[in-house]
């Protein structure tokens, strides 16, 4: 990598800190509605529950 004595590269930008345990959240991944669906698909999972499709498969699904 080349080097410049007078480049200075440009500060971090700070990123938010998103407080995943509170209720009111401003991002809607971490409602109460969807964390109770991505439990239930976690355990579904873990049952087995699944279905294995390639995208062609859905895409004949859906298209025909």
């Amino acid at each position: 990598m080349l080097t410049n004595e007078l480049y200075t590269p440009p500060a971090p930008v700070p990123r938010r800190k998103v407080n995943r345990t509170e209720k009111n959240s401003d991002d809607p991944f971490y409602s109460e509605e969807n964390l109770a669906r991505i439990k239930k698909s976690i355990e579904q999972f873990e049952r087995g529950q699944v279905v294995e499709k390639t995208f062609d498969e859905l895409r004949k699904l859906v298209y025909g």
